[in-house]
């Protein structure tokens, strides 16, 4: 009979023991993955030429390129990604280790190059190149611009993924916390906050998790759901973490799709809440404005109660995000709402405006260095309800009106 920890990690009578065995070296090849995914500062740009390189050499030329081609070729492809400097990684790459030799010309190293030539290894290099550094592009746009559209785009293995997920907080479904501790080739070890030091999960439980999210598009996480079993939290906090998918709570489920397909839902959430990229991104921003607008094309300034086409409304956070903790970000009826581009976000994020305890919109006391125009703005924005605030979302006004708010010198 099994017991489950809400927490993440299952609990049962025959419970899978870490081995006591050294790790297993798992060889050169693993090794070489690695130093793709580990590609050091620049990485986007790294991978844009990396992936350029690897469909010259699938189409059997030269593994070395004298900069001229480079320039032309590898520029273009840069230059369609939006990165204008194929300078950088011509040279650059040649201090990665085991990849890249450069000199009169720059290339792949006679080793990179011959495993490069097994189309399997091949692969899961161009699979860990898109998860690790380009899985905000059009990936497949990018594979045909390469010479290599007949790629079949594979999900990461579970090694892959849990490796690249050891010593980072993960978040189950209903948020609980989960920290992978290491990863051996048939077992995690998983801290909770009930075992700090860890308890053990099969590898093939999540990379059964991993594939049924491919096969389906959605992975229900039960311990009766899909196979899964009692460790399906975990597998569940794992599995939100691949590009793309989202979990939610009612009913707990993780989910592959376009944001445009997904129903959000008050119990969504964002297990990776930012994405890599040259700019950092919200990955959450997008499915933030469906939770708070749905399918309407107009809407109401929660601030001020006027009415504005989306395009001139924003998905504004309470307390500021970058202050929040996850779990607050992720209680979206509480800490989100609706303001306004035409004033309204911008005074509140900078303390001009706040709500009060009783949901009335405050106006700062002093305003004479912004001028009348917007003085007066502000004092007819004063006493307004704010359509936000709610009990819920109360602690989070209350933070604002502490830390933000321009409140003027305290009176007797």
């Amino acid at each position: 009979m099994h017991a489950t920890d809400d927490e993440g990690v299952g609990l049962d009578a025959d419970r899978v023991e870490s081995p006591v065995v050294a790790r297993v070296d798992v060889g050169p090849r693993a090794d070489l993955l690695v130093s793709f995914a580990g590609l050091s500062e620049r990485g986007r740009d790294k991978s844009l030429a990396l992936l350029w390189a690897i469909g010259q050499v699938a189409a059997g030329h030269d593994r070395l390129f004298p900069w001229a081609q480079f320039k032309v070729d590898a520029g273009r492809v840069l230059a369609e990604f939006g990165l204008e400097e194929p300078e950088a990684p011509y040279w650059g790459l040649g201090a990665e280790s085991g990849l890249w030799e450069a000199g009169e010309r720059a290339g792949f190293t006679s080793h990179v190059a011959e495993r490069l030539g097994d189309r399997g290894f091949r692969g899961r290099v161009v699979d860990v190149l898109h998860r690790e550094h380009l899985a905000d592009v059009d990936f497949r746009a990018l594979l045909t611009l390469v010479g290599l559209a007949d790629h079949d785009l594979a999900p990461p293995s579970a090694l892959d993924v849990l490796r690249s997920l050891v010593g980072k907080q993960l978040f189950t479904v209903t948020g609980k916390p989960n920290r992978i501790i290491r990863v051996d080739p048939d077992v995690v070890r998983v801290g909770t906050g009930r075992s700090e030091a860890g308890e053990p999960v099969r590898v093939a439980a999540v990379q059964k998790g991993l594939d049924l999210l491919r096969e389906k598009g959605f992975v229900r996480i039960h311990p009766t759901a899909d196979g899964l079993g009692h460790r399906s939290s975990f597998i569940g906090a794992v599995l939100a973490t691949v590009p793309g998918a989202v979990a939610s709570t009612g009913p707990a489920m993780v989910t592959m799709a376009d944001p445009v397909d997904i129903p959000v839902s008050e119990g969504a959430l964002f297990a990776v809440l930012d994405g890599k990229a040259v700019r950092k991104y919200r990955k959450e921003q997008v499915y933030l404005r469906r939770f708070l607008v749905g399918d309407r094309r107009q809407a109401s300034c929660d601030l001020c109660g006027q009415e504005f086409p989306m395009g001139f409304l924003v998905a504004a956070h309470v307390k500021p995000r970058s202050l929040c903790t996850d779990e607050e970000r992720n209680d979206l009826r509480n800490v989100a709402m609706l303001a306004c581009g035409f004033g309204c976000d911008r005074l509140y994020e900078d303390g001009y405006l706040a709500v009060d305890e009783h949901g009335r919109v405050l106006a700062a006391p002093s305003t004479v260095e912004l001028g009348s125009a917007v003085s007066d703005y502000l004092r007819r924005l004063e006493g307004l309800r704010c359509t936000a605030h709610r009990p819920g979302s109360e602690p989070y006004f209350a933070w604002h009106r502490d830390n933000v708010y321009r409140r003027g010198p305290a009176t007797a």
